[in-house]
């Protein structure tokens, strides 16, 4: 199926893959905004929040902005939220960074805070924690992340959390249980869908990744993409390439709207 794909249209790469390196994501409005607040949280500030609906392009963004920046002065832990108490995410913080971890979670705790000392003393380094899908802590591991980040009585930003989830994670956040780590976020976005301008500039642009410089997808087309996906990315994705396919079997060089009648549609 790929081959014949590839065959018919001429196309050098899959377009519409997640798998693309940084430097070719498309940049959009939300990408390159999420990217200017993250780099500048971590030149001041510990704690910041992103959130954006499922395939809004959350870490697709953060890839984004980790792949601008030196990994040796910002070493990066990256784990997708389960239910994790505090000392279990000091204990996976630890292990990903190669430092041993005590079994006790409240020694983990404490030996991560020294490893952040540490590095940020000794070897003038600043680690990120990023936490995707962070509406799916439990509350009392919600309360407990402040104290990740308070160092020297509060007086120092040693480490950075990216607080990274759908919408529901706002709502989480506003709760009056939280209303210490929510004074502490003051870089926050939330993302959101392409506009159809931008939905129109991505698909043209991934199919110029591919090698195709003509209009496969016309105006008609993109607008009903638009429409039927929500300007959500990976909608677009999906349904881009399955119209490719769709084209491809039916001998189509320029997709039209009749092939939207075989489309499973996003919820």
């Amino acid at each position: 199926m790929i081959n014949k794909l590839k065959n018919f249209f001429g196309l050098k790469r899959i377009p519409f893959s997640k798998n693309i390196a940084a430097n070719e994501l498309f940049k959009s409005q939300s990408l390159n905004e999420i990217s200017s607040r993250l780099e500048f949280a971590l030149d001041n500030e510990d704690i910041a929040l992103i959130t954006g609906s499922a395939g809004s392009g959350k870490s697709t963004s953060l890839r984004y902005t980790l792949s601008q920046i030196d990994p040796q002065m910002y070493p990066c832990v990256y784990l997708i939220a389960e239910d994790y108490k505090i000392g279990d995410i000091a204990k996976l913080f630890l292990s990903k960074l190669n430092i041993l971890s005590p079994y006790n979670g409240y020694a983990a705790l404490n030996a991560m805070k020294e490893a952040v000392r540490k590095m940020y003393t000794e070897k003038n380094q600043k680690p990120i924690l990023i936490i995707d899908e962070a509406q799916n802590l439990p509350m009392t591991t919600m309360i407990s992340i402040k104290n990740l980040v308070n160092f020297d009585m509060d007086s120092k930003s040693m480490m950075l959390i990216a607080l990274c989830g759908q919408y529901e994670l706002i709502n989480k956040i506003k709760s009056t249980t939280l209303d210490s780590l929510r004074r502490r976020i003051r870089i926050q976005y939330k993302l959101e869908s392409l506009s159809i301008e931008e939905c129109s500039k991505y698909i043209l642009y991934h199919m110029s990744l591919a090698g195709i410089e003509r209009k496969i997808f016309g105006d008609d087309v993109i607008a009903e993409i638009f429409r039927i996906s929500n300007g959500n990315i990976c909608n677009i994705n999906n349904i881009c390439f399955e119209l490719l396919i769709q084209a491809a079997y039916s001998s189509k060089e320029i997709i039209d709207i009749s092939l939207f009648d075989r489309l499973i549609l996003p919820a």
